[in-house]
């Protein structure tokens, strides 16, 4: 069985979505599948689609992503969408030189702090981590900004009462690695893995959204030649040898793309 399925439901009447992957607040049971795969971005792609294609609401049907198999509040499948956005820091990789402030190295490691639940529209995500990477690049900081995207329901939601007088909710959701259409994987030449398969492994997986509000559509892309480097060459060489002389390894694994994390 795939991991995601496309599941169309009556489009209830007066209903206005926020997003052309919003779910209604009590969303009838689904009436047929659309589609069905293993990859997230691409379930989202065909729910998109699918919604923005349709034009009379008296015959709509609108398409949600689940996940069959896993329980969740409303039907025995878990709602994936509507995706949310959050920020995420990892460590900057020893010898590892970004080319955009959207490039997403392959080698990703959660960065130690404070972690970050706030929850925002793709369009904000984008922006804030492309706002953070460039004054990165400009400083040589230690760590890298990278979108993650959060998917509906949790996988589990448990909640515990103490005799004490405390509550204790624990909330287990999968996310996924954003690679944004303008980004690329950046430059291993330095790491000294440089001759390892991750250095040039094409890190493909991911989505990418337009400019719009909410996003319309996920694609797959890569840098071109004219979204390339902020930072002047000679600027970056500088950074590169004081981050491989200076940057000790990270402590775990974020992640890879579609990938749960902990």
């Amino acid at each position: 069985m795939a991991k995601y399925q496309v599941s169309l439901i009556e489009f209830p009447s007066g209903w206005e979505p926020e997003s052309p992957d919003d779910v209604p607040p009590a969303p009838a049971r689904p009436t047929g599948v659309l589609a069905q795969t293993d990859d997230l971005f691409s379930a989202v792609r065909k729910a998109i689609e699918h919604n923005e294609s349709t034009v009379e609401e008296a015959e709509r049907r609108w398409a949600v992503v689940v996940e069959p198999g896993c329980c969740g509040r409303i039907w025995p499948a878990r709602l994936c969408t509507p995706l949310r956005y959050k920020v995420a820091t990892i460590w900057w990789p020893t010898g590892w030189e970004p080319h955009s402030p959207l490039d997403v190295p392959n080698c990703v490691w959660r960065a130690q702090g404070e972690p970050n639940d706030e929850l925002m529209p793709y369009s904000r995500a984008l922006a804030t981590v492309q706002a953070l990477n460039h004054q990165g690049m400009n400083v040589a900081s230690s760590q890298w900004f990278v979108v993650i995207a959060v998917e509906n329901e949790p996988i589990s939601h448990t909640v515990s009462l103490d005799p004490s007088g405390t509550e204790t909710t624990v909330k287990v959701r999968r996310v996924h690695l954003v690679h944004p259409d303008k980004g690329g994987r950046g430059d291993c030449t330095h790491c000294p893995a440089h001759s390892f398969d991750c250095a040039v492994a094409d890190s493909s997986c991911g989505c990418s959204q337009s400019g719009r509000g909410f996003p319309p559509a996920h694609r797959y892309g890569r840098v071109t030649a004219g979204d390339s480097a902020d930072v002047p060459p000679s600027r970056r060489t500088g950074l590169q040898t004081r981050r491989i002389i200076g940057l000790a390894g990270p402590p775990a694994p974020l992640g890879a793309a579609s990938t749960a994390l902990p």
